[in-house]
């Protein structure tokens, strides 16, 4: 009872902080000169690191995020995975439009960078690949989910091909980033209430994730047929590898 208690008041009191630590680093990274783009970087790595350190997660990392800047496509487990992948290496997000207004989150979102885009929008799609040529040149690296959503630990949905297409036709580098909390209860997926899950899983003193980084950038290979399907079957191929090597079998 004690210890459930504890538990509770400890997550509460974490998701306090972790909301002031939005709008703070929102504004901070609003206060950023347009052209500080080193800064802008620092403020975003930052926020990522001071809400992965509040939320209490241990990170066990296996390789790097290349210097070079590119595309980082990653599985997708949870709303923690943002602070945990940005706070090991400045990255901007590609974000579904309506991110764009949500409260608090919304704002930060829109002062860090991010692109955001209409999938079934063509004029939105065509903003978007421009803009992400920007952040590559700013120097920022673009973190992509592309499955689209949040799954289950040891699960891998279809990849999106949609990004891989972009890559593949502007010659840009991509990076795959492998992302795997310790427990199955620590993924948020389906229709879990956010609250409810946040409360249940950061009343514990430490959560632990293992974060792996391919060890070198993929180029499309302009001579195949399809470079951008080559390119998100690789990517696919390489996620169900770590999902064996981590958890033992690919669940589905």
């Amino acid at each position: 009872m004690v210890f459930s208690i504890f538990g509770n008041c400890l997550a509460l009191t974490r998701m306090l902080i972790i909301i002031l630590w939005v709008a703070l680093h929102g504004i901070l990274v609003a206060l950023v000169p347009e052209k500080k783009h080193k800064l802008r970087a620092l403020v975003i790595q930052s926020f990522g690191k001071t809400l992965t350190w509040t939320l209490g997660i241990k990170i066990e990392q296996v390789g790097q995020a290349s210097d070079q800047k590119g595309i980082l496509i990653s599985n997708h487990r949870s709303y923690a995975d943002v602070p945990v992948l940005c706070g090991i290496s400045p990255v901007v997000f590609l974000a579904k439009a309506d991110v764009k207004s949500w409260p608090i989150i919304g704002f930060a979102a829109r002062k860090a960078r991010t692109v955001f885009v209409d999938r079934k929008d063509p004029k939105s799609r065509e903003n978007s690949r421009t803009l992400l040529r920007e952040r590559l040149n700013e120097g920022f690296s673009v973190l992509v989910f592309s499955e689209g959503t949040t799954t289950a630990r040891g699960t891998l949905d279809p990849l999106k091909p949609g990004m891989f297409h972009e890559a593949a036709a502007a010659n840009l580098p991509i990076q795959l980033v492998y992302i795997e909390f310790s427990e199955d209860e620590d993924s948020w997926v389906g229709d879990a209430p956010i609250f409810g899950h946040f409360m249940a899983r950061f009343s514990r003193w430490r959560t632990h994730v293992k974060v792996i980084y391919h060890d070198t950038l993929v180029y499309a290979q302009p001579e195949q047929d399809n470079p951008g399907l080559e390119l998100c079957t690789m990517a696919k191929e390489w996620f169900h590898e770590q999902i064996i090597k981590e958890i033992g079998e690919l669940r589905t």
